[in-house]
C-alpha cells in the first residue's frame, strides 16, 4: 500500500472520529481531491495534480452527494505532511489552486 495511501487513510480516520461520522480515502497518489462534506469525508488519491483538478470540477458542478455543501478542495498530501504543529495540521496550506 502507498505512503500516500495510509496518510490519507490517517487524515480520514482523524477527521472522522472528530466530526463523528465515516469517511473513506481510495486511489493512489500524492494529489487528492477531497471533500468535506457530511455524510462523510472522502478523498480520492491521484498522481497528477491535473486529474485531481479534474475530478474536483466534475465535483462542483454535479456536488457529493445528498448533503454537499460544495466543500470541495485539491490537497497536496506531501504538503499536508510538513504543516504539522502542536495544534495538528493546517488543511488550508495544503489546498492548491483550482
Amino acid at each position: 500500500m502507498p505512503a500516500w495511501f495510509s496518510f490519507g487513510e490517517h487524515l480520514i480516520d482523524a477527521m472522522s472520529l472528530y466530526l463523528d461520522y465515516d469517511g473513506w480515502v481510495t486511489g493512489d497518489g500524492r494529489y487528492g481531491s477531497f471533500s468535506n462534506c457530511p455524510l462523510a469525508p472522502t478523498l480520492v488519491l491521484f498522481s497528477d495534480v491535473e486529474k485531481a483538478r479534474k475530478a474536483v470540477a466534475e465535483i462542483d458542478k454535479y456536488g457529493c452527494g445528498s448533503k454537499c455543501m460544495k466543500d470541495h478542495h485539491i490537497l497536496d498530501l506531501a504538503k499536508l505532511a510538513t504543516t504539522y504543529s502542536s495544534d495538528g495540521y493546517n488543511m488550508n496550506d495544503a489546498y492548491l489552486p483550482k
